[in-house]
């Protein structure tokens, strides 16, 4: 998405404000608590800190990739040590008080003047050097997004895979209980199987020894 100049720096005013309050409150807890205090503790405090600046919404510091980036930027650095130049007073006499007078209306028409090549050129800097820097934030900040958004599909995709096994093995149970179950019919079928032949077996036998007993010869017997 292109932005105008404008636009960037609205966007750098809103980041700039909020890194100057989290510096100034992150300085405090540094100070009241030397080294050796853990860093995460620092954050914490810091972080009540800016809250409790903010006395009608207390919002908390939402910039923490603007401030990873600004922290060690040398710009920004050196931007702390930046005083505007002040006017010089002068202690000659009324004739230099005259002539300085002169050279002042001198530079207040200068600066009435329209903005030469140089500082334009210089506005076109300095606004490129913010668009540079927020452009890096907004990147840092799409990578980011695509971390999480790459750690979230991978953990998704972990998840599918455990339940996929989790299903397999629940068929596979199902399975071995369909099998167990099938084993046990045909145990009990072979059983009934093997009852039926033994019953006709012994049916046989009976009816054998009964037609041997009815066709006896018994002539030869006495009549006990």
């Amino acid at each position: 998405m292109t932005r105008t100049i404008g636009s960037l720096q609205h966007r750098w005013s809103t980041i700039q404000e909020c890194c100057n309050k989290w510096k100034s409150c992150h300085a405090q807890v540094v100070r009241q608590h030397p080294s050796g205090f853990p860093l995460q503790e620092q954050a914490n405090l810091a972080q009540e800190r800016y809250k409790a600046m903010d006395q009608q919404k207390h919002r908390p510091f939402t910039m923490q990739h603007c401030w990873i980036l600004l922290q060690n930027n040398q710009k920004w650095i050196d931007r702390e040590f930046e005083c505007p130049p002040k006017k010089p007073r002068s202690n000659c006499s009324s004739s230099a008080d005259f002539e300085a007078h002169e050279e002042d209306e001198g530079t207040d028409e200068m600066s009435k003047r329209p903005a030469g090549r140089k500082e334009k050129e210089r506005s076109k800097k300095d606004a490129g050097g913010y668009k540079e820097a927020i452009q890096k934030m907004i990147e840092s900040k799409e990578r980011l997004a695509i971390d999480k958004d790459s750690r979230w599909t991978e953990i998704k995709a972990i998840e599918e895979r455990k339940v996929a096994i989790e299903e397999r093995k629940a068929a596979a149970e199902e399975r071995k209980a369909a099998n167990e179950e099938e084993r046990l019919r045909l145990k009990g079928e072979k059983a009934r199987v093997q009852a039926a032949a033994e019953e006709r077996k012994a049916a046989t036998k009976k009816k054998d020894e009964d037609q041997k007993i009815m066709f006896m010869d018994t002539s030869a017997l006495d009549d006990t």
